[in-house]
């Protein structure tokens, strides 16, 4: 019998499973490299509200997956974490999320985004964050956040980037959006 989550600790290795929607344990605190690469079975992931880091690689080329829920215990997105997610259509996170640093390369060519909403605890963004996500029509983004260069290359043009700072104002218009 094969195990749906293979995991280590309090680090999830691996998932093996080939379910539309998966909801993770609540005992994982970390999703290691490449634990979902390439699982174009999944559609959308629920992470646990203990999640604090998502690893290298650990999404990448999911053709498949729509959806994730950001959990606010989240503190780091490592490089390359949803590389090539090109059916993810929202990177949203809540106001009150812990999420601290997107690595490079993390969100690039996630080509169905449309909207990216970055919490007010951002501090870094590394280069090529989300590059080619070439559908987002509205970026909100701290202005305390250290972007490197090229975080937003070859984006949508047209595209509207807000660096706000008071974060009532990004998140008002969330409510009312929703």
């Amino acid at each position: 019998m094969i195990k749906v989550f293979e995991i280590t600790k309090d680090k999830l290795k691996k998932y093996n499973g080939r379910d539309a929607s998966v909801s993770l344990p609540d005992n994982i605190l970390q999703i290691c490299e490449k634990a979902f690469d390439s699982c174009n079975s999944v559609c959308e992931v629920k992470l646990n509200n203990s999640i604090t880091s998502i690893g290298t690689g650990a999404f990448q080329n999911c053709d498949h997956l729509l959806f994730i829920h950001f959990p606010n215990s989240l503190q780091t997105i490592d490089m390359g974490a949803f590389f090539n997610c090109q059916s993810l259509s929202e990177i949203c996170f809540d106001v009150e999320s812990m999420l601290v640093t997107i690595g490079r390369l993390a969100f690039k060519n996630c080509t169905s985004v449309t909207r990216i909403v970055l919490p007010p605890s951002l501090k870094f963004v590394g280069r090529y964050a989300f590059a080619y996500c070439n559908n987002v029509r509205e970026i909100y983004i701290p202005k305390s956040a250290d972007c490197e260069p090229n975080a937003l290359a070859y984006i949508n043009p047209f595209a509207r980037i807000v660096w706000y700072e008071d974060p009532s104002e990004v998140y008002k218009q969330e409510s009312a959006a929703i």
